[in-house]
């Protein structure tokens, strides 16, 4: 058991109450709010996002950024899409000025086939329509009662129409003293017609039943041989006589038509 203190009289010890204490320590009166302001709470910084870029160059103009998740097109793509228009517009240019050019071109000719005057009627008269009606036939060249000795030959595109001597020396048409008709010349030739056939200058056009010679006892009184020269021109002989037995010389009298540069496919024509 524990010891307790006892008193001198041997009552029991008592301890002496605690002093009060002299006075509360003092606190200061709540000042009343002037001119409605009210305390605020703690201060916070305000938080900055950090910017895309750090040192933006000044245009002068106001930079809106660029909304969150938009994605810049790369500048390849966009200077392919500019040379793109680019192109088309070129080509729409174009198209309109050679149409234009066209109607143009339309008009004047429409002015012209009309009788206009001026420049664009001179231009319409002077062209040359893509029909044009081929040239007339030529007219014919007739000589008759040619006395065509054998070793004589005619060349068609003389004016006068004379025997010259030789017969082989590629003559248009020769009397061979073989006794045959000879058309020699380059690109010449001859067609002997049918009995009762009538010569013309179409009948010897359409006739290609061609050879080079026809001989003496192929010929008689009316029997006509078309000429074609390699010179472009169409002759027509008509046989009128043929020398007798008793003549001192072999000859052939003859009628002969000559219609100069009218043979198919003569640049002349």
């Amino acid at each position: 058991m524990a010891h307790q203190p006892t008193s001198p009289a041997g009552a029991p010890y008592t301890p002496p109450p605690a002093a009060a204490p002299q006075h509360a320590p003092a606190v200061p009166p709540a000042l009343p709010p002037q001119h409605g302001y009210q305390p605020a709470g703690p201060y916070t910084a305000p938080q900055f996002a950090p910017a895309a870029h750090p040192h933006p160059a000044h245009t002068g103009q106001f930079q809106v950024p660029a909304a969150p998740g938009a994605q810049r097109k790369p500048r390849g793509a966009v200077l392919a899409v500019l040379a793109i228009g680019f192109a088309v517009a070129v080509s729409a240019v174009g198209y309109n000025v050679i149409k234009g050019k066209d109607e143009g071109s339309q008009a004047t000719g429409s002015s012209a086939g009309a009788g206009g005057s001026g420049i664009g009627g001179s231009a319409g008269s002077a062209a040359k329509p893509s029909g044009a009606a081929p040239r007339p036939d030529p007219q014919p060249a007739d000589y008759k009662g040619i006395n065509l000795v054998a070793g004589y030959h005619l060349t068609l595109g003389d004016e006068n129409l004379r025997p010259q001597k030789g017969e082989d020396g590629g003559y248009e048409l020769s009397y061979d003293t073989g006794s045959y008709l000879d058309a020699e010349a380059q690109g010449g030739s001859l067609v002997l017609l049918d009995p009762g056939q009538e010569g013309s200058l179409a009948t010897c056009r359409a006739e290609t039943r061609f050879t080079q010679n026809v001989k003496i006892n192929q010929l008689g009184s009316g029997r006509q041989v078309c000429v074609t020269t390699g010179t472009g021109h169409l002759g027509l002989v008509t046989v009128r006589g043929i020398s007798p037995e008793d003549s001192p010389s072999k000859y052939l009298t003859l009628d002969v038509t000559v219609w100069r540069n009218a043979a198919a496919g003569s640049n002349s024509r």
